[in-house]
């Protein structure tokens, strides 16, 4: 890569980034396709093929999520499998990093301001990879008790795209794709340390970091039925509804519903979140603690830690 060449090519087409002081960062870049629709609650599609150049100036829409206001307001949007990367001005081969935001599996965005990587870039010479992905009800609920016709972790389907997409094109934007560290911090480092057990996942990292993961919040076959029955009731729908019925109705509600069993239904005072990954049998064969336990996670590199002041309101300005 050339220090002042914006124009990339991917697998899907060229992108065009946008200079800062120092480095160059792509913003929105897709790499799978809407999920919203028909395909809502199914795993993810890789993007389109485009022609031309794609603008990659602005950041890309994020995942469907509530806002922290006094109103029910709903922001996001479905369509949105897209990543942002960032690499210093220079010639050199580097390092790849990574990251999966926190939020509790309900919030969050590859375009925060804390998470846009500017200063890691420039302080640790690496090409950095933020990535948006589902969230709450439409990528951390299992469905499968509704209908068959769905997959039982919309996110992790959604984070091995990506990861995909990376180990595919990130050479091009003069990363290394034998050198990739995965990083997240609460719900993100959480996120990783699944990935860790997904057998699917091998290969796509070789280095992982966790900041303040609660890995605990992995829900079994009977949690998740649990909590397919009480989203059904929060939309006030018939028990006997379907998926293709949960797939007509609008995101913004089902984000809404999701928030009114999360904070009414009391199971948090139980430690019982609503969301989280699901033990499926197949991308996810058993509990991570369990998995680690008995050694069968991937046997990578991993740093552990956790951050002063996680829990914190401020954290949301």
């Amino acid at each position: 890569m050339l220090a002042n060449e914006m124009v990339i090519p991917t697998e899907t087409g060229f992108v065009k980034g946008v200079k800062g002081p120092g480095l160059t960062t792509w913003r929105g870049i897709p790499y799978g396709r809407n999920t919203g629709g028909k395909y809502r609650f199914r795993a993810p599609r890789p993007a389109k093929k485009w022609d031309g150049i794609r603008d990659c100036s602005m950041f890309g829409e994020v995942a469907v999520q509530p806002t922290y206001s006094w109103t029910d307001k709903v922001r996001g949007s479905e369509d949105c499998l897209n990543l942002d990367i960032v690499r210093p001005d220079s010639t050199e081969k580097l390092p790849v990093v990574v990251y999966l935001h926190g939020g509790s599996y309900i919030m969050g965005s590859s375009s925060e301001k804390a998470l846009r990587g500017y200063d890691l870039v420039k302080n640790m010479n690496v090409v950095y990879v933020s990535i948006n992905f589902r969230l709450g009800a439409l990528g951390y609920l299992d469905l499968r008790s509704v209908g068959e016709d769905c997959v039982a972790n919309p996110a992790l389907h959604d984070q091995l795209l990506a990861l995909r997409w990376v180990q595919k094109n990130i050479a091009g934007f003069g990363g290394d794709p034998e050198n990739i560290t995965l990083m997240g911090e609460s719900a993100g480092a959480a996120a990783v340390v699944t990935l860790m057990c997904v057998p699917a996942a091998h290969g796509l990292f070789h280095r992982a970091i966790v900041q303040s993961a609660p890995i605990a919040s992995v829900h079994s076959t009977v949690q998740s039925k649990f909590w397919a029955r009480e989203l059904i009731y929060r939309m006030a729908l018939p028990r006997e509804t379907t998926l293709k019925e949960l797939r007509q109705e609008d995101a913004a509600d089902l984000v809404r519903a999701g928030q009114s069993m999360m904070w009414r239904s009391g199971e948090l005072l139980q430690l019982n979140s609503c969301y989280g990954p699901t033990v499926d049998g197949s991308l996810l064969p058993d509990h991570p603690l369990s998995m680690f336990e008995q050694g069968l996670q991937m046997r990578i590199p991993l740093i552990i830690g956790t951050n002063d002041g996680e829990t914190s309101f401020s954290k949301a300005f």
